[in-house]
C-alpha cells in the first residue's frame, strides 16, 4: 500500500493517509500469528499505526470497497446463496473496521471483470 505523512509542526504528525488494497471481503492471503485473514490484519496494523502516530479512534475515516471478488469465487452455487455468503463477509469486515474506524464511508462496489 502507498503511505503518505503530512505535518504542520515537524515531529508531530498532523494528516496520515494510508492506502490498503483489500480485494476480498473475506479471504487469507495474509495472516500473522495474531490474525487469521487478511481483514484482520489489515485492521491490527491500522490500529498500529494509529497508536503509532499518537491518533485515536476519533482522528481516523476509513474509506472502503472491496469489489465483488468474494462472488466471482463462488461460481457453480446460486445467485442467493453467494449474495447470502458475500453479505455475511461485508458484515464481518465492517465490524472489524468499525473498533478503529471513527468514520466509515463505503465507495460503490465494483464488478469483477473477466481474465
Amino acid at each position: 500500500g502507498a503511505r503518505y505523512v503530512e505535518s504542520a509542526i515537524p515531529g508531530e504528525m498532523s494528516h496520515v493517509l494510508e492506502i490498503m488494497t483489500i480485494d476480498h471481503a473475506s479471504d487469507i492471503a495474509q495472516q500473522t500469528p495474531y490474525t487469521e485473514t487478511t481483514q484482520e490484519t489489515a485492521t491490527l496494523h491500522f490500529g498500529n499505526q494509529l497508536q503509532f502516530n499518537g491518533m485515536t479512534y476519533d482522528d481516523s475515516v476509513c474509506v472502503m470497497n472491496t469489489g465483488l471478488h468474494d462472488q466471482k469465487l463462488c461460481i457453480g452455487k446460486t445467485h442467493d446463496h453467494c449474495l447470502s455468503i458475500y453479505s455475511k463477509n461485508i458484515k464481518r469486515y465492517l465490524n472489524l473496521f468499525h473498533n478503529i474506524c471513527g468514520a466509515m464511508v463505503w465507495i460503490s462496489t465494483t464488478p469483477v471483470r473477466n481474465p
